[in-house]
């Protein structure tokens, strides 16, 4: 802190002379120091007087030319206070600064107006602006909410935007979940920019109310407000904010018409119509007919539950497959015929058991009549359930959709299922104010999923239903006892937080992650916990945070913020990137190929960015292209001859970050740079953009250092090294990497301390999945393998080329 303050000291020493000491120096954080050394006042209106200058079109010459005069002044505090004044004025400030930057009869003057421009463009301009923004909300002075929508048309960074847009979101409803009245005002104000605003802070938080005014704005005259409370609605599940997504497909320009496009094929998934948006009105037009096709098509009711009627079995059906599936294996080779002919026959619902005896069964008599099961029955019918037809169940909500889910769910075939019909399950719990009988029935159920499905589901009207719900708190089923206390906890029922805490020792490493990440963003300021993922580390983590709670539990706030289930719903498509086939191709969980692109120049690395929209960077050809999943270029970067690609990343405000062994760039839409990171020891392997803005670079030297949004480098530390650009940087802050001539992948903390390690042939690249598994792509043979959290296989895909990078979505 000490060294901190000499260096803040000395830089205003050297640009406006000494400044009297604050009391509460000491109390500072980083970014009332970097904005105190520039003159600018930190308190709260201060910090709300700064953004009502900026946000000034027009500001007297007079004024200006008078504070540039006073940078000459003999006074430290005189020159120290029209600097802060100047630089709050910003860009409107420019001209006169740059004249007076080059006065040679006046180099004190030029010398302070040199760094009031270093203050107000380029790189330290948004910083500058991102250290305001945060502390605003930090102090939160009356107005906060105003003056920030007053200063939006004003922002010219997608980081001070982004930093605008969270603070907005903190402040968007009170702990009562009352909307800020002046959120509400700008719903109806006059300015598309505020009204969209609005619109999307008010639903990021996940409450989404008012719900009647939000979705007025879905007929707003202007598309891109109509394309926000479209997209905020279409979380909760309105089937009207899909068609007005659709028809906004033909009005928007072709970068917000993208938006659209990328939810709709989220949405679609395989079943997306094969059209690529381009920036002609025919092609628009096309698309939007094509999605419009596609979306009346779910309207039938029957359609989508008969793909689940189907792929449901009776129960005595259900125990007769799995005494045939345990009769695969018997001593009779007679009886072993006569059941494996006999499961052939059962068709699709059968899939599930013979699935689960083909990965998990020890008689290997038994996992090769199920394999032969299997291939008998995909050969000839319907694969397994999409899990597109949940995700429409929710959006059209059927008659008889919960009891037809329910008596499906324990046949879905992955986790991603599982997600998607227990989300369909929640929107569809209740009906004019009343739930649906069929789930209190299933809280009884002998099946355990379904117990812990109906109960989530419940969990939202807990008033009427908190005593049945309590009981499965004691459900002789840890899995059960554990999905009820995280949704009665998300509901706020402080009850239930104990019954968690005291589960994360118990709890497979995966479950207690879903349990601790709750608890994290429940504490906003989590304590201190010993990493690693073994039963002995998980119980320490428990016990800390029991004593957490013991202290804090009868005051932590349990509405805001909204906490919400946020375990990624994976489609379950993998892109396998192969450099030495020139080829990227994407696979699904049976492994077949959804589509290919042949014909490139040596790419390393290839993320899908939309619907039918996928980047590539060739370090052949030193290029990056947004492609069509037939290969046709939509979009160029040539990134020239000084970078090597070997990764790329599409950011959350949609522009591009490409990563060379000596070089981190990312480039918006217009494929202009706005930002540059130069590493002359050309040693990087990865980096990723984190969401906090900080980029995360990984080194073949041995060496993890991290760089905040200016690019200044903020910790580094040793790891034992890679050889592989495949690098997967996780939300909170590890790193994961293979070794291939050690055969493992490795898994690090923030300080470089080792805390998870696997064993896989030769590894190239790995991917941390929301589950807990990882993916690791292999070679010798060419493979895709995914681990369990111990290191068990749990499924594994034979590849006809050899893997270079790995993603799934």
């Amino acid at each position: 802190m000490i060294r901190a303050r000499l260096l803040v000291l000395l830089a205003g020493l050297l640009l406006v002379g000494a400044r009297p000491a604050c009391a509460d120096d000491n109390d500072l954080n980083g970014d009332e120091l970097k904005l105190q050394a520039l003159g600018l006042n930190t308190d709260g209106p201060s910090l709300l007087a700064l953004f009502k200058q900026r946000s000034r079109s027009f500001v007297p010459s007079a004024t200006i030319s008078a504070l540039v005069k006073e940078l000459g002044n003999p006074s430290a505090e005189a020159r120290r206070k029209a600097m802060g004044e100047l630089i709050s004025l910003g860009p409107v400030a420019i001209p006169a600064l740059r004249l007076a930057s080059s006065d040679p009869d006046a180099m004190t003057l030029a010398r302070a107006a040199r760094r009031c421009l270093q203050a107000v463009e380029g790189e330290e301009a948004r910083q500058i602006s991102v250290n305001a923004v945060r502390l605003l909300g930090e102090r939160r002075p009356e107005g906060t909410v105003d003056a920030l929508l007053d200063y939006l048309p004003f922002v010219e960074d997608d980081d001070t935007r982004t930093e605008i847009l969270n603070t907005l979101t903190d402040l968007a409803y009170d702990r009562n979940e009352k909307p800020n009245p002046a959120l509400l005002q700008a719903l109806q104000d006059s300015s598309a920019l505020k009204r969209a605003t609005a619109v999307e802070v008010l639903c990021a938080s996940g409450i989404i109310e008012p719900r009647a005014l939000l979705g007025k704005l879905m007929l707003d005259p202007k598309p891109i407000v109509r394309l926000q409370a479209a997209l905020a609605l279409a979380q909760v599940k309105d089937p009207k904010a899909i068609s007005t997504l659709i028809l906004l497909l033909a009005e928007l320009p072709e970068e917000q018409a993208r938006k659209a496009e990328e939810f709709l094929g989220n949405l679609a998934g395989e079943q997306a119509p094969a059209v690529s948006l381009r920036g002609d009105d025919s092609s628009r037009q096309k698309a939007r007919d094509a999605w419009a096709h596609w979306w009346m098509a779910s309207e039938q009711p029957n359609t989508l539950l008969d793909e689940f009627r189907k792929r449901t079995m009776s129960e005595e059906d259900r125990l007769k497959s799995a005494q045939l599936i345990a009769d695969l294996g018997a001593d009779d080779f007679e009886r072993r015929e006569s059941s494996e002919k006999t499961l052939k026959t059962m068709g699709v619902m059968v899939l599930p058991l013979l699935r689960k005896a083909l990965k998990g069964d020890e008689d290997p008599e038994v996992r090769d009549r199920a394999r032969r099961c299997l291939e008998t029955i995909e050969k000839n019918q319907a694969g397994p359930l999409s899990i597109v037809y949940p995700r429409l169940v929710a959006y059209r909500r059927p008659a008889g959709a919960v009891e037809v889910l329910l008596r499906f769910l324990p046949f879905a075939e992955d986790e991603s299922t599982i997600l998607e019909i227990q989300h369909a399950l929640n929107v569809n719990a209740f009906k004019e104010g009343k739930c649906d009988p069929a789930l209190l029935a299933a809280l009884k159920d002998k099946l355990p999923i379904r117990r812990a499905a109906a109960a989530e589901a419940l969990a939202a009207d807990l008033g009427k239903h908190r005593d049945e719900l309590h009981k499965l708190l004691n459900d002789p089923v840890l899995s059960v006892r554990a999905q009820v206390a995280l949704a009665l906890a998300r509901h706020q029922d402080r009850t239930a937080v104990p019954v968690l805490i005291n589960l994360l020792a118990e709890l497979p490493s995966e479950e207690s992650a879903h349990a601790e990440e709750f608890l994290a963003q429940l504490a906003r300021t989590p304590p201190t916990l010993p990493g690693g993922t073994d039963e002995a580390a998980r119980k320490k983590r428990g016990e800390i945070w029991a004593a957490w709670w013991k202290e804090n539990g009868e005051k932590v706030a349990m509405a805001l913020p909204r906490i919400q289930q946020n375990r990624s719903r994976y489609l379950g498509y993998t892109l396998v990137v192969s450099t030495s086939f020139n080829q990227v191709q994407e696979i699904g969980l049976d492994g077949k190929v959804r589509w290919q692109i042949n014909g490139l120049n040596g790419p390393l690395d290839a993320v899908v960015s939309g619907s039918n929209r996928v980047l590539i960077v060739e370090a052949n050809t030193r290029q990056l292209t947004e492609r069509d999943f037939k290969g046709n270029v939509l979009w160029r970067v040539d990134l020239g001859q000084n970078i090597y690609p070997i990764g790329v990343q599409k950011l959350p405000n949609n522009n591009v970050l490409v990563v060379g062994n000596n070089q981190v760039v990312i480039y918006n839409r217009q494929g202009r740079q706005v930002f540059l990171h130069n590493r002359p020891n050309s040693d990087i392997m990865n980096a990723m953009r984190t969401r906090d803005g900080h980029i995360v670079c990984v080194t073949s030297s041995g060496i993890i250092y991290r760089l905040d949004a200016s690019g200044k480098e903020v910790k580094s530390y040793r790891y034992s090294g890679s050889s592989n650009y495949g690098i997967d940087v996780l939300s909170n802050g590890n790193v994961l990497y293979p070794v291939q001539h050690q055969n493992h992948i490795y898994e690090v903390d923030g300080n470089g301390q080792q805390v998870w390690q696997a064993s896989v042939v030769r590894p190239l690249d790995v991917q941390r999945l929301p589950s807990g598994n990882t993916l690791v792509a292999s070679y010798s043979p060419n493979q895709v393998v995914e681990l369990d959290p111990k290191g068990k296989e749990v499924w594994k895909q034979t590849l006809t080329v050899q893997p270079q990078r790995i993603h799934r979505r």
